[in-house]
């Protein structure tokens, strides 16, 4: 903190001035209104565009585990960690930019978040093998916010409002992220595996936004590995697939390590 406060002042000449309203001031913007507020918080609570409650439901859970710590100083920072969740949310859907441009689901909410963990926890603690096979299957399906860029939608929305103008909004369920960033992640795991990669990128080159979606970043895995084959063609696709998949091997090994040894703990 002190590290970015030096920052501000040497850029800015002033600790706390981050730059932002410079940048707001200078595009004639107000920083936050309450024009379509109620429309924004429902969108960032439920919705599919970015919904806290389709895109971390494990919160709902977190608020849950609030009611089982147990003395009450736990339960005090429990519910003074939704709080500030809450807060956050009223807050941001104040915020111009509310959405978080190109992001997987309300990225302006995901850091108070961890502060829910210790409620979390004390759920877990209850029913720790159903808890293992759930963070388990949302671990699985949150690696598929990772296979494509965060863009990915933004594009798609693109294409269906430029065929379908005012087709897309928060809560079209096509133009959103739910649908399709599963099929999507498996064709592109699919082209990767067959060495189909559409159209190569090189350099900075610069694309038409309907042709964004064929582009080789957007059609096969966007993990580094892979890209760093497909862009520079120093080694074969199938050998990044293996360094990824070690890498998620190597990570699963970890969690499991970890899980037990809480276990094994929490046994003492």
């Amino acid at each position: 903190a002190s590290l970015v406060l030096l920052y501000n002042h040497a850029r800015f000449g002033d600790p706390l001035q981050t730059g932002y309203p410079i940048w707001y001031a200078h595009q004639g913007y107000s920083m936050f209104t309450f024009d379509n507020y109620g429309r924004h918080f429902a969108a960032l609570l439920a919705s599919p565009y970015r919904g806290l409650l389709f895109y971390s439901p494990i919160a709902v859970a977190a608020l849950a585990g609030c009611f089982l710590l147990r003395t009450s100083d736990e339960r005090l920072l429990g519910f003074a960690a939704a709080g500030v969740l809450v807060a956050t949310l009223l807050f941001i859907a104040a915020f111009r930019f509310w959405a978080g441009g190109h992001s997987w689901g309300p990225r302006f909410l995901t850091a108070p978040q961890v502060l829910l963990a210790p409620a979390l926890a004390a759920l877990i603690a209850r029913a720790p093998r159903r808890a293992a096979w759930a963070v388990a299957l949302c671990a699985s399906l949150q690696i598929f916010s990772t296979v494509l860029p965060a863009s990915t939608e933004e594009y798609v929305w693109f294409n269906i409002d430029r065929s379908q103008p005012g087709a897309c909004n928060e809560w079209s369920f096509a133009c959103t992220a739910v649908p399709s960033r599963i099929p999507r992640g498996l064709a592109a795991l699919a082209n990767t595996a067959a060495n189909r990669p559409g159209v190569a990128l090189s350099d900075r080159a610069l694309v038409a936004p309907e042709v964004v979606l064929a582009t080789s970043d957007y059609r096969t895995l966007y993990w580094w590995p892979v890209r760093i084959a497909f862009r520079l063609g120093r080694f074969p696709a199938w050998l990044a697939l293996l360094a990824c998949a070690a890498g998620l091997a190597a990570a699963a090994a970890c969690l499991a390590r970890a899980w037990r040894l809480c276990g094994a703990e929490e046994a003492r």
